[in-house]
């Protein structure tokens, strides 16, 4: 539009979110059969019930089965937390993961200082401490926005106006383009962002202009990684790069590698389901992004970060790209670009099959956004306008707003929904 002028804004809506991080465990050497390490962690205030906190407790050299072996937590506020075992990285090794029985709401500036016990065949065989701080963490996250110094960079936000500000200028001769939203791992941000050299790529940033950075260049022999779809799962990321491969990061350069390539399909969408990544492809005849598409279909995969473990599961007949996939207890749901439809998988059956949550009456109805909060499902649809809507688990639909001009960015932060928008103004 001419002579006009180019405003972003940001709109936030209540809910409830919460995140938590960690510092490096401590290490114990338990004079008995096994070796056990323990566990410092710093938590958020807000954290909710059931995160996993991402350290964990390892036993090594155990010879008992794994039925045979306990960890159990004592001490004040031990009721709090839980932790379940399972085969470690090697053999006679156990993980005990920690994970939250109960909303820690309201506990800032407590300490835990607990105890885990390790019993094998019915006896005690070693203990080492555990320590559990509950801290405040600042709470931040990146949009895309725009003013007339930077133009299009990525900034970042707490939510208000005195606290969003640019993180800086990484494209000097344009724009900079930042392809679906960042994501939380630990205390920074992971984004997929196009600097106008490297193409769309994997960044990272710490809330501050110097500690955001490039993390990896993963496609060093051309200029576009096109680096799509950033997953957390635990304390791995996973993401996928040039349509159909699929990478894994633990944050670092150098940890990050190539999980597996998907032949002739292209990665659509993902989400965590318990340990692991699902994701959807969609395959095509002829091969990936080929402009005539003969046969087309999207094939449900699952990844545990190993290739051997990344395998399809079940194969949907679809007339469409998925845009979104989320679960929502042991259900993902799904969205494709041209139905008006939203679809889930009921991941405890057997054999998994498609099934149809809610579909709007009006078909000309795009859904542009799926998010689960709490024990809601909520959606953005897009015609004319676009119109925001929370569903229950019985798929009884609610209406919460008209939204009369586009989005992007759209995220959950800090108990609100945020997304930037554009508005074209003309000049007085």
């Amino acid at each position: 539009m001419k002579n006009s002028i180019l405003m972003s804004i940001l709109i936030l809506f209540t809910m409830a979110i919460t995140g938590c991080g960690s510092k490096e465990p401590l290490t114990e050497d338990v004079a008995v059969a096994i070796t056990m390490q323990g566990v410092e962690a710093d938590i958020n205030e807000d954290v909710a019930t059931g995160t996993l906190l991402s350290r964990d407790i390892i036993l090594d050299n155990v010879t008992a089965p794994l039925s045979a072996v306990a960890i159990t937590l004592s001490g004040v506020g031990s009721e709090d937390f839980n932790v379940t075992l399972e085969a470690g990285a090697r053999a006679n090794q156990y993980v005990g993961k920690i994970a939250l029985l109960h909303s820690l709401t309201g506990k800032g500036g407590t300490s835990y200082t607990l105890n885990a016990q390790a019993r094998a065949n019915g006896e005690n065989v070693g203990s080492v401490p555990v320590k559990i701080h509950i801290i405040t963490i600042p709470k931040w996250t990146i949009a895309m926005l725009c003013d007339e110094t930077n133009r299009t960079e990525p900034w970042i936000t707490d939510g208000t106006e005195e606290g969003t500000k640019p993180l800086g200028n990484f494209n000097s001769e344009g724009d900079s383009d930042m392809y679906g939203t960042p994501v939380k791992m630990g205390h920074k941000r992971y984004m997929s962002l196009d600097d106008g050299v490297h193409g769309a790529t994997l960044w990272v940033s710490d809330g501050t202009p110097a500690g955001t950075q490039l993390l990896k260049d993963i496609n060093t022999t051309g200029t576009n990684d096109d680096v799509r779809n950033l997953t957390v799962v635990g304390e791995k990321l996973f993401f996928s790069a040039y349509g159909n491969a699929l990478w894994v990061s633990d944050g670092t350069g150098e940890g990050t590698h190539l999980v597996k390539t998907i032949d002739a399909g292209e990665i659509e969408a993902a989400t965590a389901y318990h340990d692991k990544l699902y994701f959807m492809v969609r395959k095509s005849s002829p091969p990936l992004r080929s402009r005539i598409e003969i046969a087309r279909e999207v094939v449900l995969w699952e990844s545990d970060a190993t290739a051997e473990g990344t395998k399809p599961l079940l194969t949907l007949d679809a007339e469409g790209s998925v845009r979104r996939l989320r679960t929502w207890g042991d259900r993902l749901f799904l969205t494709y670009n041209n139905s008006a439809l939203i679809e889930y998988i009921d991941m405890r059956e057997e054999p998994l099959e498609e099934n149809t949550f809610y579909g709007f009456s009006d078909n000309r109805l795009r859904i542009r956004e799926l998010e689960v909060v709490n024990d809601a499902l909520y959606a953005i649809t897009i015609n004319i306008g676009s119109e925001f809507v929370r569903f229950d688990n019985d798929g009884m639909k609610h209406d919460i707003k008209n939204i009369n001009f586009d989005f992007g960015n759209f995220q959950l932060f800090n108990n609100h929904f945020i997304f930037s928008t554009l508005r074209f103004e003309e000049p007085t």
